[in-house]
């Protein structure tokens, strides 16, 4: 029941969408996959490697939409940190997977090429980047869009937001 009731959520539905597409990138660049089987939040959707000599590598999707006001985007200062530590304590590199349904794409950036970023909110609750320190990974379907728009709940209006890439 109550993996039901998590599933039903939009923005686990959303964040589905995003984590499959996150899934297809890697086994397309040649990784072999290790990937969260349990319903719940988690810090990482997936660790991944392409064989025994590789590095193992984590990659974090995000299925958001980029920042409305300003060309940026970001995440949960605390997600930040504890990705940090992941990369440090273990010698982990860190991908970070934006899937944004407003953009029209997938794009993300390495953690430790990102960098400080800066914070905002008035706990300073989030970290944000500029977008053009995101490295494009490829366009987003025509499917994919319209599945993500009709699970979006969105606070802002983008009407009048001129798109980045």
């Amino acid at each position: 029941m109550e993996n039901k009731k998590w599933q039903s959520k939009p923005e686990v539905k959303k964040g589905n969408i995003g984590e499959q597409i996150g899934q297809e990138l890697l086994i397309k660049w040649g990784y072999i996959i290790y990937k969260v089987i349990n319903d719940g939040p988690h810090i990482i959707d997936f660790f991944a490697h392409k064989g025994i000599e590789k590095d193992l590598i984590c990659l974090d999707v995000k299925t958001k939409r980029r920042m409305a006001l300003y060309p940026r985007t970001g995440f949960n200062y605390n997600n930040f940190i504890e990705y940090k530590n992941l990369q440090i304590k273990h010698n982990l590199r860190v991908f970070i997977l934006f899937i944004d349904d407003f953009e029209g794409y997938a794009y993300g950036q390495w953690l430790d090429k990102l960098g400080e970023g800066f914070k905002k909110g008035s706990y300073e609750t989030v970290i944000i980047w500029e977008l053009a320190q995101m490295e494009i990974i490829r366009k987003l379907t025509e499917v994919e869009i319209n599945e993500l728009n009709k699970l979006t709940i969105e606070r802002y209006d983008y009407s009048k937001v001129e798109k980045y890439f």
